[in-house]
């Protein structure tokens, strides 16, 4: 009987193998920079109550709070060009690097269509809507999102954070299941 051919199999410093792997895992998590703005949900359609997302903590840092009025944001919707401006404080020292945790602001239900998105930020002291732009200050790039007519399946991410680790632990036990085996066979 033939003898078992193992030598492509047996990994001899499975140390690297595991390095590799763990190299891959920041690529999964770090996908990008941190985004001030989030749209939830990311795909609305016209059943969905539309909210943006505001992270206080990137640059620069703000505190939410009323206008002299006493209004918190206001949202124009204009066609389909969308305007939301928060009343907000900038403060110092900013660490500058996102938090995770969004303060949200609710722009309503939507015909469908595809819709503009800007966002600014207003000192407490003015009035909205806001008579002088100088005023106002971007709170980044808008952002552009498709309303769509009714309820579509959300998308299911293939390569995320757990994938990649469940994949990482199927090709660890792959491996370490035909080393086995060839142990096995050796001896046979």
């Amino acid at each position: 009987m033939k003898d078992l051919e193992c030598k492509y199999y047996v990994i001899k410093k499975p140390w690297i193998v595991y390095i590799l792997l763990f190299l891959l895992f920041p690529t999964s998590l770090l996908a990008g920079a941190p985004s001030r703005l989030l749209l939830e949900p990311s795909v609305p359609s016209v059943n969905d109550t539309i909210t943006l997302g505001v992270d206080p903590v990137l640059t620069p840092c703000l505190i939410f709070l009323q206008n002299n009025d006493g209004i918190t944001e206001l949202v124009e919707v204009n066609g389909n060009d969308i305007s939301i401006t928060v009343v907000a404080l900038s403060f110092t020292p900013c660490p500058g690097t996102g938090s995770g945790v969004f303060e949200r602001f609710e722009i309503g239900l939507l015909p469908q269509g595809e819709y503009t998105l800007n966002a600014f930020w207003a000192g407490p002291t003015v009035s909205l809507p806001v008579a002088n732009e100088n005023l106002r200050i971007s709170l980044g790039e808008p952002i552009n999102f498709i309303v769509s007519g009714g309820s579509i399946p959300r998308a299911v991410p293939s390569l995320g954070f757990f994938s990649i680790i469940l994949l990482s632990v199927l090709i660890i036990i792959f491996l370490r299941t035909k080393k086995l085996l060839c142990k096995i066979g050796r001896r046979l």
